[in-house]
C-alpha cells in the first residue's frame, strides 16, 4: 500500500491537507472521506487499510480549521466554503482516478457537508455514505449553544469548545473474513 500526503487549494485559496491510501494494483473504485467536527482524516486510517485490502483507493482531507489544514479552528465565513472545498477535493480525486466510480463517506459534520454537496452537485458522485450526519441535536449543552450563538453575533471569529470528547467519534474497523467487500 502506498500512503501519499499533500495539499490542495480550497475554495478561497486556503491550503488544505489531504492523504490517500493506494492499492498496489488498479483499484476498483475510489472512496473519499469527509470527517466530523474536531476530527481529521487520520481517524479513518483503519478504514483505509480495510478498504485497501479489498482493492479500493481511499482519499481523505482535513476540513478547513481542522487537523493539518490551514484556517482558524472551528470557524468558517460561510457554509459554502465547506461545499466548495469538497468540490475541489472531489476534483482532485477525479484527476487521480480517471474513469473510476467515486463514492464519498461523510461522518457527523462531514455527513451534513456531503448531503449538502450531493444536493448541489447530484451528478458528481457515484454514491454517498453518511454515518451519523449531524442533522439534529448533537449533544452540545443548550447553555453552551446559546452562548455561542450570542457571541458569534458580537465576535464572529470567537471559538468555543463544544464539549464533545475528541474520542467520541473515532472509527475502528476490524478485518473480518465474513465481510463481503470483494464483489
Amino acid at each position: 500500500m502506498l500512503h501519499v500526503e499533500g495539499q490542495f487549494t480550497g475554495q478561497d485559496g486556503l491550503a488544505l491537507y489531504y492523504q490517500r491510501w493506494l492499492p498496489d494494483r488498479a483499484s476498483k473504485a475510489a472512496l473519499g472521506l469527509v470527517h466530523g467536527l474536531g476530527s481529521h482524516s487520520g481517524w479513518f486510517a483503519s478504514l483505509a487499510h480495510a478498504m485497501y485490502n479489498h482493492g479500493y483507493s481511499v482519499h481523505g482531507y482535513d476540513l478547513r480549521g481542522h487537523g493539518r489544514s490551514a484556517g482558524q479552528r472551528g470557524y468558517i465565513n460561510h457554509w459554502q466554503e465547506f461545499r466548495q472545498d469538497l468540490a475541489a477535493f472531489h476534483q482532485l480525486i477525479q484527476t487521480e482516478n480517471p474513469a473510476q466510480p467515486i463514492f464519498t463517506l461523510g461522518h457527523s459534520l462531514g455527513g451534513v457537508i456531503l448531503i449538502d454537496y450531493a444536493l448541489h452537485y447530484p451528478e458528481a458522485l457515484s454514491g454517498l455514505i453518511t454515518m451519523a450526519p449531524a442533522i439534529g441535536p448533537v449533544g452540545i449543552s443548550p447553555v453552551r449553544l446559546a452562548i455561542g450563538q450570542i457571541l458569534s453575533k458580537i465576535w464572529p471569529r470567537f471559538s468555543l469548545n463544544s464539549g464533545i470528547s475528541r474520542n467520541s467519534g473515532s472509527l475502528v474497523v476490524q478485518k473480518s473474513p465474513a465481510t463481503p467487500l470483494n464483489r
